[in-house]
């Protein structure tokens, strides 16, 4: 691994440890303080020119690594499931929620409507009710689902990590404050009716992809 990076990214004769991650190509690391090396704020000030990140996108980037086959495929099947901290990236529009009480009330009928459904399907996880949407949080507390409407529409989002194929090219989105906002992936926006009959076509989709990825 040392050698690939030397070979692709440049030569340091210091490698002392090589960590991949599950960042996109885009991240900025150690942007956020919260996830600094545990060196000190005196020894960050004079070693952060020594520290660097590579994540697996990257690697895919550089035609290093296969989704699909190999090791890399079978690691992120079995390990990279776990949203990552940091998957923001500043070229993401930032989404401010309004609270519940200001959504259209057809809109907020619908969306708690789907999620009644949706929440009889979830077994190792929860739907929280926040102020201006609703979280669907694993059991460790990681959001790994929002759902959340305004005056014009409903939204659900992914968070952004080992997405489904399908959804690979769609809108990706910052929800929350400064270093705190998380990237999520937006998977639909409408007004369609998404209440859990069974012969709703859309919920029903929409229910499984939203099942299969918060409990795989």
């Amino acid at each position: 691994m040392i050698k690939l990076c030397i070979d692709k990214f440049g030569y340091n004769p210091d490698f002392l440890f090589v960590a991949m991650t599950n960042d996109p190509i885009d991240i900025q690391p150690f942007k956020n303080a919260n996830f600094l090396p545990p060196i000190g704020v005196s020894g960050w000030r004079a070693e952060k020119q020594s520290f660097g990140l590579i994540s697996f996108a990257m690697l895919e980037e550089q035609n290093l690594v296969d989704q699909h086959t190999g090791y890399y495929a079978t690691s992120k099947e079995n390990v990279l499931h776990l949203p990552a901290e940091t998957g923001s990236s500043n070229n993401d529009p930032t989404i401010r929620t309004i609270v519940l009480d200001q959504w259209h009330p057809d809109l907020k009928l619908n969306l708690e409507e789907f999620l009644v459904s949706l929440g009889d399907r979830l077994t190792t996880s929860k739907v929280i009710t926040f102020n201006g949407s609703y979280s669907i949080k694993a059991e460790d507390g990681r959001t790994l689902v929002k759902l959340f409407a305004d005056k014009e529409k409903m939204y659900i989002t992914l968070r952004n990590d080992n997405i489904p194929v399908a959804f690979i090219d769609k809108p990706r989105i910052k929800i929350g404050v400064g270093l705190n906002a998380k990237s999520f992936v937006l998977i639909y926006s409408g007004i369609d009716d998404l209440t859990g009959d069974h012969y709703n076509k859309l919920a029903m989709d929409l229910i499984e992809i939203i099942v299969d990825f918060v409990e795989q």
